[in-house]
C-alpha cells in the first residue's frame, strides 16, 4: 500500500478511504482493466461488419495491442484470482461479458440457434483470444500471432456462417 501510495503522490490513510485493503484496491483495477476489454469487444458490434474477415482480423490484432498495453494487470490477474471464490466469480463473468458481446456482434439475436450451444462456442472462442494475447506476449513470433488470427477469424466467420 505504501508504494501505490507514493506512485498515486497520496497518503496511505486517501487510499483507505476508499479501499478497505489491498485485495479491493487490486480487484478494482482489475475490474477497470476489464470494462477496457469491454471497448474493444463492443468495437468489434459498433464499428465493423463481423462477416468480414478483413475487420475481424483488424478487431483481433487491437485486442492483442490492447492486451500488450495492459501486461502490467498481469500480476493483478493472478492476485485477485487466487483470493478465494470471488476473484475467479469475477472472472467468470466477465467472460461470459465477453462472449455475449461477440455473439451479439457475430449472430445477433437470431432465434432459430441453439443458445446452449452459441454460449459454449463465443466462451471457447474468448478462450483462444485470451491464448492468443497470452501467446504473442510471451512466445509468438509476429507470424505464429498471424497465424492465429487467421485460425480465430475462421472460427469467428464460422459461428457467423451457422446463424
Amino acid at each position: 500500500m505504501d508504494q501505490i501510495a507514493a506512485s498515486a503522490e497520496i497518503s496511505r490513510a486517501t487510499i483507505y478511504q476508499h479501499f478497505a485493503g489491498k485485495p479491493p484496491l487490486l480487484e478494482a483495477l482489475l475490474v477497470e482493466d476489464w470494462e477496457g476489454q469491454v471497448t474493444l469487444f463492443a468495437r468489434l458490434i459498433n464499428e465493423s461488419r463481423p462477416h468480414q474477415a478483413m475487420a475481424i482480423n483488424t478487431w483481433l490484432f487491437r485486442v492483442v495491442e490492447g492486451m500488450r498495453r495492459a501486461s502490467g494487470s498481469f500480476a493483478i490477474y493472478r492476485y485477485v484470482l487466487g483470493q478465494g471464490e470471488r476473484g475467479p466469480a469475477l472472472y467468470r463473468a466477465h467472460q461470459d461479458r465477453l462472449a455475449a458481446l461477440l455473439r451479439e456482434a457475430v449472430v445477433g439475436k437470431a432465434s432459430n440457434r441453439d443458445p446452449v450451444r452459441d454460449r459454449v462456442e463465443s466462451s471457447m472462442i474468448i478462450a483462444e483470444i485470451d491464448f492468443l494475447g497470452l501467446s504473442a506476449l510471451s512466445h509468438w513470433s509476429v507470424t505464429e500471432v498471424e497465424a492465429a488470427v487467421s485460425i480465430i477469424t475462421q472460427r469467428i466467420m464460422g459461428m457467423a456462417d451457422t446463424a
